[in-house]
């Protein structure tokens, strides 16, 4: 039993370090203005619908899978979370990519 258990252990162990990405930070010159403006544009406006009490309604912006994950009753729980953790949507700035 304890062979198996340290089988385990190191199966999920190389599963995590096999997944992990290798992320690194870029620099500001190579980050897109116009990209950023789409996704800050985008992310205002989909949490100050939800902050409003409404719902964003996805058109071009996501592919089918994301638009039925993300229905009415889903963006609003996952906004009422947001709220409950951090408040009501303020505003957003970028940081970094």
């Amino acid at each position: 039993m304890r062979s198996i258990i340290y089988i385990l252990g190191i199966s999920i162990m190389f599963c995590f370090n096999s997944c992990s990405q290798n992320l690194k930070k870029i620099s500001e010159s190579e980050v897109s203005k116009s990209d950023l403006q789409i996704a800050q544009d985008f992310a205002t406006n989909y949490l100050t619908k939800l902050r409003n009490g409404e719902y964003y309604h996805f058109e071009n912006e996501a592919i089918d899978e994301f638009k039925n994950q993300l229905n009415e009753e889903n963006q609003k729980a996952i906004y009422q979370n947001l709220k409950n953790e951090f408040g009501d949507f303020q505003s957003l700035a970028y940081s970094e990519t």
